[in-house]
């Protein structure tokens, strides 16, 4: 694998050896990411360390209700309630957000941690603030399965820190929580939680760097001074946890957590953080971070978009989250302990919905074996459960969204030649999903639509199973599996049967085959998917052709495309999703994400070039509030960063990328497979169109190129205009 390191020491003894030749590169490039992007707005992002893929976000908690809550921050806020060590990236739903540490030094033990963000920091890998009230300095770094914490008390201030095993974000549900002291430096405990997933078990261990002098436990309400080594469970479980008051240097806190066992909780930190410093590991997960961005250099543009490109390659780096302990051991869906085969991974937070159309096939350039690891998972999946995933989270299933899009995922990888796992198996799963009773589908393979009287968000569900069938078929055309072929194709066209040519819209049918009246395009359908009829209107991603004959022809599909920016836009509070909107156009919701492409299909590229820099320009800022949309595990700055490169994977499973004007002067791509990708464009700061293209000197006819090409690496050169170069 080239690009994702597990962490572990060894980390730290190569920083030691490469730290002259790379400290300026970190500057260059780690530098430039600003975490804080997305915290602001409906980003849902969070500010706090973490590790490339990493089992562990550690960040600041502000809030624990309502929908920007989702991670945990919001940067309109004032005050810290503590530091927790899971958090969700993007999300439109809150859960984790476990094992909170609050560190305090007043009377005042449960008042909020005031703040300011002059006194804020973050960089991957590493976050810090000031805690003004308490007169304490917190630092935060993670490995891949540990996190660190060092709190810098005012020297006469006494020393403690609560641990609250009751803090969740919309007050779910604990059902069982534990805590003890094992030696006099060491804690361990677990807390089970049904929150967006049920049954959510978390196992901690924490080496504290000085001794324990005194726990006060806070049991459902109680307060019990505690015997040494006692173990305390319940419900509502906290405890404040006092130190050494002699000793004041700065206390670190070294916590390992796992989805199995305190055991391999512990494991995990003795593995990963066991003796080394605060500031080596830190140093060494910036080293981390550094390797992992390198894989796409860019230069020539402003800072502004340097840090915009660069956070959101950040972004698209801090999900899915490894789910395995150092030992090889993970949770299955029943809770009993799986055993990884040597030198794989498991992976979870997966939102397909969201990244199976541009983060997934980002990935499929830059990290083949993370491609290999997420699609095993999957098939792990399968195995247990007799499907796979939707939308996991930890070792279970949310079950959000519509489709069934690990199909694509997986369908992607094998036709790009990713082949690390068992065909004939996941065309098996593949078939098992489609066909699983759930959201239509039954109604789908039956009558060929899904009556909207029978099946709520029935047009979405529909357009988005042809495409996933669409997969299936080209998967089983590949392994030589003709019937299945065939049967899947043909379900694929399934789109045409709630296509309203008096309209020009997918529209909803009923069960005696009538369309839905009256139909407002405007206005949010519960047909539709945090959708109007219009962001739904071009989703056939695998037949344009197909489409385009709906239409009438490409004159007229052109129009129609034109006009979905024109028109009024939508804004319903109960939808907050539908926002980033350029007339019905709605860039901060999934559904949107490919219609610009479409022009590249029939002849009028230009416009897929100026809705491409608008929505790049626009819709992304350096700002906390920087991003239009929730960031949904890495989709939307996967946009962005393909987008801004000038390629796109309008449909995965095609093998296409479009092509659209660079951002940048120069970009290369540090492929999987070795090879380096060098795409240069004539000052694209100026320039908005492409005249020409050439790959390798060979000048390009299709407004696309292949994935097979790009993985040959050389040099992509687009050659650019300040007008429209139209006909093309």
């Amino acid at each position: 694998m080239k690009y994702y390191w597990t962490f572990s020491f060894f980390a730290i003894l190569l920083f030691s050896s490469c730290i002259g030749k790379t400290q300026k590169t970190c500057e260059t490039i780690c530098m430039t990411v600003n975490p804080f992007i997305g915290t602001a707005g409906h980003g849902h992002t969070y500010p706090g360390a973490t590790s490339p893929f990493g089992a562990v976000q550690l960040s600041p908690d502000t809030r624990t209700m309502g929908w920007d809550a989702s991670s945990g921050y919001h940067y309109s806020d004032s005050t810290i309630i503590g530091f927790s060590h899971t958090h969700l990236s993007g999300t439109g739903c809150s859960d984790l957000a476990d094992i909170l540490f609050r560190p305090v030094s007043s009377d005042s033990i449960w008042s909020p941690l005031t703040f300011s963000h002059k006194d804020e920091k973050a960089s991957p890998g590493y976050y810090k603030v000031y805690l003004q009230k308490e007169n304490i300095l917190a630092e935060l770094t993670t490995t891949t399965h540990c996190g660190i914490h060092r709190y810098t008390y005012q020297s006469s201030s006494p020393q403690k820190l609560i641990i609250d095993l009751k803090h969740s974000l919309d007050n779910e549900p604990i059902q069982h929580a534990m805590i003890s002291q094992k030696s006099k430096n060491e804690i361990i405990g677990m807390r089970c939680s049904d929150g967006w997933i049920k049954g959510q078990n978390i196992y901690f261990a924490v080496r504290f760097s000085k001794n324990i002098n005194n726990i006060i436990s806070y049991k459902d309400g109680k307060t019990v001074t505690t015997e040494i080594q006692k173990e305390i469970n319940g419900k509502d479980l906290k405890a404040l946890v006092l130190f050494d008051q002699e000793d004041h240097s700065p206390l670190v806190c070294r916590v390992g957590i796992s989805a199995v066992s305190c055991k391999n909780a512990m494991l995990n930190l003795e593995t990963e953080a066991g003796k080394a410093t605060f500031d080596e590991l830190q140093a060494a997960n910036e080293l981390v971070w550094e390797k992992q961005l390198s894989c796409i250099e860019v230069s020539g543009q402003t800072p502004e978009n340097i840090t915009k490109f660069y956070t959101a390659l950040y972004h698209t780096m801090v999900v899915p989250n490894e789910m395995n302990d150092v030992n090889g051991q993970y949770a299955k869906r029943d809770n009993s302990i799986g055993q990884l085969p040597k030198g794989e991974k498991a992976y979870s937070t997966l939102s397909l919905w969201d990244t199976f159309r541009t983060w997934n096939p980002l990935m499929t350039l830059l990290d083949t074996t993370l491609v290999n690891n997420i699609i095993n998972t999957m098939l792990r999946n399968y195995d247990e459960t007799g499907e796979l995933p939707v939308w996991p989270l930890w070792n279970e299933e949310t079950y959000c969204m519509i489709g069934y899009h690990s199909v694509p995922v997986i369908v992607d990888a094998y036709l790009k030649g990713i082949r690390g796992f068992d065909a004939e198996k996941a065309l098996e799963a593949m078939k098992a999903s489609a066909n699983k009773e759930r959201k239509g589908t039954g109604y789908f393979n039956q009558l060929g639509f899904i009556p909207y009287d029978k099946s709520n968000e029935s047009v979405s569900c529909l357009l988005e199973y042809c495409y996933d069938d669409w997969c299936i078929a080209q998967f089983a055309k590949a392994i030589n599996h003709t019937d299945d072929y065939k049967t899947y194709l043909e379900r694929s066209e399934y789109y045409k049967n709630i296509f309203d040519k008096s309209t020009r819209f997918f529209r909803p049918k009923s069960s005696d085959g009538k369309w839905q009246t009256p139909f407002d395009t405007y206005k949010i359908n519960s047909a539709y998917t945090e959708a109007t009829p219009w962001q739904y209107r071009f989703f056939v991603p695998h037949d344009v052709k197909g489409l385009t004959t709906l239409f009438g022809g490409k004159s007229a599909l052109g129009k129609a495309l034109d006009s979905i920016f024109t028109v009024q836009p939508t804004v319903d509070p109960e939808i907050p999703d539908i926002s980033g909107s350029i007339g019905q156009y709605v860039h901060g919701n999934e559904p949107s994400h490919g219609i610009i492409y479409l022009y590249s299909y029939i002849g009028q590229a230009w416009k897929t070039q100026k809705w491409a820099r608008r929505i790049l320009n626009e819709m992304y800022q350096a700002t906390p509030d920087g991003i239009c949309g929730n960031e949904d595990c890495g989709q939307m700055s996967a946009w962005f960063v393909l987008t801004s490169l000038g390629l796109y994977p309008e449909c995965p499973g095609s093998n296409e990328y479009i092509l659209t004007t660079p951002l940048f002067e120069k970009a290369i791509i540090n492929l999987a497979n070795g090879h380096k990708l060098k795409i240069i464009a004539n000052n694209p700061q100026e320039n908005t169109y492409i005249s020409d293209v050439y790959f390798n000197g060979q000048k390009l006819t299709a407004p696309y190129i292949l994935h097979r090409q790009i993985m040959q690496g050389g040099t992509l050169k687009f050659v650019l205009s300040k007008q429209p170069v139209k006909g093309i």
